[in-house]
């Protein structure tokens, strides 16, 4: 049998295959399965006489016995589709799908068979029917698809979970509108919680069609993400309502709440989000975060973003909940220790001590921001011993004011770095004191800490415990305040007379911040070197007496431990006298209390620096109690002799010690020989104080 005896009637005369069944709804399992499949042929050459667009209820394709002049078709044509959508109102949603007759006919050109030529010349219009197919063609691919919402309560439920109603949802629309539908649609079906939606019957039909419609787009998108990395493409996937991102905020990782859906401004990514702060009570803040996408093409990691979900960063997450907690049991204000990841220059140390106490800190600094237009945690969750959940503990502050009692100055400490403080309880029995002198204080201190209120007949007044302690330098007086301090689990809050000045009213202002302070917070206040405000007022030097008389006033209504130093005890005021509670001198050290100097220092050397031959150092330490070292000299000395022997490369030993007293001692020589005495008996003979 010929090819010519095969073909069918022209289909092009009726517009669609002879096989083609009656049009009907029942065709169809949902009437919002329907898909709509959408031919268009442009082309005005062998095509002109195709119209350009016609609907089916079928994928279209060419069928045996076709020409090159037959137009891409499915067996149920829809006469009028604006028609059949008015008629079927059940329809809430469809899909068209889009196929190009010409591009169709191009991917099958060598499939066509070619017949007989006439033997008479024939137009080239005529030519194309002599070019048909001996069986049908493969079913044609779609160029583009678009998702039509019809159904307003659709619109709507769909608005409630991606905060937008589309109507129209298109492949190969590439506005912003739509690729914020698709976007959002994204993450809302990975979310896990997703399938509460997925219980209406419309939306879970909406969400199967999203899927199929853009398996391509979301399929790249799963797979970079489960490796933890995005493209600038796929980054607004990412993101999803009330949902934890992480930020870096001044050197710390910051978590937030995103609040809404992410939005496009120019070329960044603003993710509107919220999280708790804290001044003294915890309240709601609201911020806007910005990513710029860095890269003009090409993927990044995902945890390297500016800010991305906590979702890819599990270690983060027990971070973020370990530092929350330490938070949350620090915000009711505590005295503590810190390490600090830079240690501060001008104190050199690995271990520093702060008060927190936000109220206070919100009290000295108090801002222009109205507390009332603040969302605060409500006073019985402030007050409980936990957080409310651990969403908020992943939420709280990387960092918290504190109040430095080196400096005297508030900073913001990484909540990470705070640790509990190691109370030293044995550095006052290391004292180099006289026992009945050091159970005087420590019978005072014990009293007073547990004292409840004044003696004195005017109420505010007596409270206070103060203590004076005078003697040469380096005798042991600061180092009695610190271990009071240490103790009675206090913090030591030191002060000079360079922090205080020498204008009275300055000195009132300031020496009531820190009584005040110290009340508050509890302090052990060492005024250290207090001669210019404890010698005896004279008639000349009115200056002076207005600073003592400021002074006395001051102390009469402190109520907390106030310890003061001295050097010059011979020009001691009379009216400091019924004020002190107890007067202890320390007389410079014999040799007996230099050995046990040196004793403490070099027994704490051999915990702290195991290389160090402590050993030998001790055997030589009759040796070292005849030089004539005050207490900090002795220190001096000695950390002066470690730095030395790590310069020369060798462990710690008595040989170190004496290269560095010889050189000291050489100083200290040629003061005497140029005054004549030394500095405690020039002290004796100005009758400053005993040696």
């Amino acid at each position: 049998m010929s090819l010519a005896t095969k073909r069918k009637p022209s289909p092009e005369a009726t517009n669609h295959n002879p096989k083609a069944q009656k049009t009907s709804p029942h065709l169809f399992e949902h009437s919002d399965s329907l898909i709509i499949y959408r031919v268009l042929c442009c082309s005005e050459n062998h095509h002109f006489d195709h119209p350009n667009q016609v609907d089916f209820f079928d994928v279209p394709r060419l069928f045996l016995g076709d020409s090159k002049a037959s137009n891409l078709r499915g067996n149920n044509p829809i006469r009028d589709t604006e028609k059949y959508l008015k008629e079927h109102t059940e329809i809430s949603l469809y899909r068209i799908k889009v196929y190009s007759c010409d591009a169709y006919h191009d991917s099958i050109q060598g499939q066509f068979q070619t017949l007989r030529a006439p033997l008479h010349p024939m137009s080239p219009e005529m030519l194309r029917f002599f070019y048909i197919l001996d069986e049908d063609g493969h079913e044609a691919d779609h160029e583009s698809e678009d998702i039509i919402i019809l159904c307003k309560d659709l619109q709507q439920e769909i608005g409630k979970v991606i905060n937008t109603q589309p109507k129209r949802i298109s492949t190969t629309d590439g506005s912003v509108q739509r690729e914020t539908v698709v976007n959002r649609l994204y993450s809302h079906l990975r979310r896990g919680d997703s399938l509460d939606a997925r219980s209406d019957s419309q939306m879970a039909r909406f969400f199967a069609i999203m899927e199929a419609v853009f398996k391509n787009d979301y399929g790249v998108a799963d797979g970079l993400f489960s490796n933890g990395y995005v493209s600038g493409n796929h980054l607004a996937k990412l993101f999803r309502p009330n949902e934890t991102i992480v930020t870096n905020h001044g050197g710390h990782p910051r978590a937030y709440t995103l609040d809404s859906w992410p939005e496009w401004r120019s070329d960044s990514l603003i993710l509107p989000c919220a999280t708790w702060s804290f001044d003294g009570q915890f309240y709601r803040e609201t911020e806007e975060i910005e990513i710029a996408w860095p890269l003009e093409d090409g993927e990044m990691p995902i945890a390297t973003l500016s800010a991305y979900p906590l979702r890819f960063d599990e270690k983060m997450e027990q971070r973020l909940i370990n530092r929350g907690g330490t938070f949350w049991r620090y915000s009711v204000g505590q005295y503590v220790s810190y390490v600090p990841s830079l240690p501060a220059v001008e104190t050199n140390a690995s271990k520093l001590r702060y008060m927190i106490d936000s109220k206070t800190f919100q009290h000295v600094h108090s801002t222009a921001i109205e507390a009332n237009t603040r969302v605060y945690l409500s006073k019985d969750a402030h007050s409980a011993e936990c957080p409310p959940d651990q969403q908020f503990q992943i939420l709280l502050p990387a960092t918290i004011p504190g109040f430095g009692f080196h400096d005297k100055k508030w900073i913001s400490l990484s909540v990470e770095n705070i640790q509990e403080i190691t109370w030293n309880e044995e550095a006052f029995k290391h004292l180099v004191l006289k026992s009945t002198k050091k159970e005087l204080i420590k019978a005072l201190v014990a009293k007073h800490t547990a004292a409840g209120d004044s003696n004195d007949v005017i109420e505010g007044k007596g409270n206070g415990l103060i203590l004076l302690l005078h003697g040469g330098p380096g005798t042991g007086k600061t180092l009695t305040a610190e271990s009071v301090a240490e103790l009675t689990r206090r913090p030591l809050y030191r002060v000079t007379c360079g922090d205080i000045g020498t204008n009275a009213e300055e000195v009132e202002r300031y020496l009531e911040s820190v009584l005040y302070l110290g009340t508050i917070w509890q302090c052990v206040v060492l005024l250290d070197e207090a001669d210019v405000f404890l010698e005896e007022r004279t008639q000349q030097d009115l200056q002076r007496n207005a600073l003592v008389s400021v002074f006395l006033r001051v102390l009469e209504y402190y109520s907390g431990i106030l310890i003061l130093t001295s050097n010059r005890i011979g020009t001691f005021d009379e009216a400091f006298k019924s004020r002190v509670q107890l007067t202890l001198h320390y007389p410079d050290l014999d040799e007996s209390s230099r050995r046990r100097i040196w004793s403490n220092f070099i027994t704490r050397i051999h915990h702290t620096n195991p290389h160090a031959k402590a050993d030998q150092i001790l055997e030589k330490i009759d040796e070292l109690a005849k030089f004539e070292l005050n207490g900090r000299e002795i220190r001096n000395n000695l950390r002066t002799s470690i730095l030395l022997a790590e310069f020369r490369g060798h462990p710690l030993q008595y040989s170190h010690l004496m290269d560095v007293i010889d050189v000291s001692n050489e100083f200290m020589q040629y003061l005497r020989d140029i005054h004549g005495h030394t500095a405690s008996e020039w002290a004796k003979s100005q009758r400053i104080r005993q040696v």
